[in-house]
């Protein structure tokens, strides 16, 4: 045993000056191959794309939901009672003024005027025979009066029997489009009571509830923009009235919004929403959202500042505040300004004065927008 352990520790001596001179050689290669001062590091250089910075106008909405609806109805009654002979109309038909509408049962008046027709012709001739006894003085001017009066009386009633007959035909009172038919062939109409409705789209009413934080920047008289959901349009109109008190139930402000509708294709009962402008920033620095990063406590942006020629480009992390936003764009009230190269691509992976190679630049907002941002 005690040969064994000589052996061992003869054997450490031999070799220990051998690993120390290895060692020692290692380090004097590394130190040969580092770098120069100014240089990378070695690190590798991010790529990037940049934006450059700018002003611009930015308004600060917020949208209010509403429905579409006619500013002008009118109810379709018949003036005389009849059953409904034919009806022509159907619920969401466009339909011009003086179009036909329905036409009740006519039997009755039409044998009522051969009636008065005949009526009339009895009257005239009994007129006429009693003109002639007068010019031979054998009828007394009283007589004569008497004929006249009542031939007179029988074109009256023809007259009013052939409006009658007339009435029996309704034609619409206005162009527009039929919102319901409260009528059925063959039953029996009543004047006064509503057969149908008709609404001129020539101009669309829209009712937005407006709660009472945001009613102070509604004015009437003010255009505003009315998206149209389901045609996925945005079309201007005005505010035609700003009620005075607060809804109790619903704690908001029913604003009514006019637009022009000619063409008639915004049709009652469509979604819509209004927007509202609570202040507008004039030169205001925007940047898009997607370029914020969020840090432990505070919010943050890359930027890459100009450097000379021959110096490497670094980035540098800010801390910014933020103002209003709406979509994707973003205003920055602190922590950048115009001018400067704002990173919009590659900036996730980014540390404090890490290399970049800038790949990319868009001139302004709206370009970088466009790339998809």
């Amino acid at each position: 045993m005690r040969w064994r352990y000589a052996a061992t520790i003869v054997l450490a001596l031999l070799v220990g000056p051998h690993c120390q001179s290895g060692a020692s050689e290692a380090g004097a290669a590394t130190r040969e191959k580092a770098p120069d001062e100014g240089d990378s590091g070695g690190v590798e250089a991010i790529p990037v794309e940049t934006m450059k910075v700018s002003t611009t106008e930015f308004r600060e909405t917020s949208t209010v939901p509403g429905t579409t609806s006619p500013v002008d109805t009118t109810n379709v009654s018949v003036e005389q009672p009849g059953r409904i002979e034919r009806l022509t109309i159907e619920e969401g038909d466009d339909v011009q003024k003086g179009e036909r509408l329905l036409k009740l049962e006519t039997e009755i008046d039409r044998a009522r005027i051969k009636r008065l027709e005949n009526a009339v012709k009895a009257a005239k001739r009994e007129f006429e025979r009693t003109q002639n006894l007068r010019d031979d003085d054998l009828a007394t001017p009283r007589e004569l009066d008497r004929a006249r009066t009542e031939l007179r009386d029988a074109e009256l009633q023809l007259e009013e029997a052939q409006v009658g007959l007339d009435k029996a035909t309704v034609r619409s009172p206005t162009s527009g489009v039929i919102l319901d038919v409260r009528a059925e062939k063959g039953e029996q109409a009543a004047p006064g009571r509503p057969l149908a409705t008709i609404a001129d789209l020539s101009t669309i009413e829209v009712t937005a509830s407006v709660p009472a934080s945001r009613i102070g920047v509604v004015q009437e008289g003010d255009s505003v923009d009315v998206e149209i959901s389901p045609l996925g349009e945005t079309v201007s109109g005005t505010i035609a009235r700003r009620p005075p008190a607060v809804d109790s139930d619903t704690r908001t402000y029913p604003v009514e919004i006019h637009l022009d509708n000619e063409e008639g294709r915004i049709r009652p009962g469509m979604q819509a929403s209004m927007t509202l402008t609570r202040q507008v920033w004039t030169d205001a620095v925007v940047i898009p959202r997607t370029t914020v990063l969020q840090g432990y406590e505070r919010q943050e942006i890359a930027v890459v500042p100009q450097t000379e020629d021959d110096q490497p480009e670094q980035a540098l992390i800010r801390r910014v505040q933020l103002g209003p936003s709406a979509g994707n764009r973003v205003v920055v009230t602190e922590g950048l300004e115009a001018g400067e190269r704002l990173v919009v691509r590659g900036h996730r992976s980014l540390m404090e004065e890490a290399p970049v190679q800038i790949v990319g630049t868009y001139e302004g907002l709206q370009e970088a927008l466009e790339a998809g941002l």
